[in-house]
């Protein structure tokens, strides 16, 4: 079966795949975890490292540097 998933970065989330339909909801929940798809390690890496760039590009500080402001 396929699963309709949506590509969205959402700040401070690390979620970048989100169920498109109630089926892929059902199964997944809204936020899908990387872990619950069958990806390819590469695949799986580049978009877990999406996510935290993504927030450094708005704020421009590191997740580490965030919490000393």
């Amino acid at each position: 079966m396929c699963y309709g998933l949506r590509y969205f970065l959402d700040p401070v989330s690390f979620v970048c795949l989100w169920a498109e339909s109630d089926q892929a909801s059902e199964r997944f929940g809204y936020a899908v975890a990387l872990g619950d798809l069958l990806l390819r390690v590469n695949a799986r890496r580049f978009l877990q490292h999406l996510s935290p760039w993504f927030d450094i590009s708005i704020d421009g500080l590191s997740l580490v540097d965030s919490d000393a402001v």
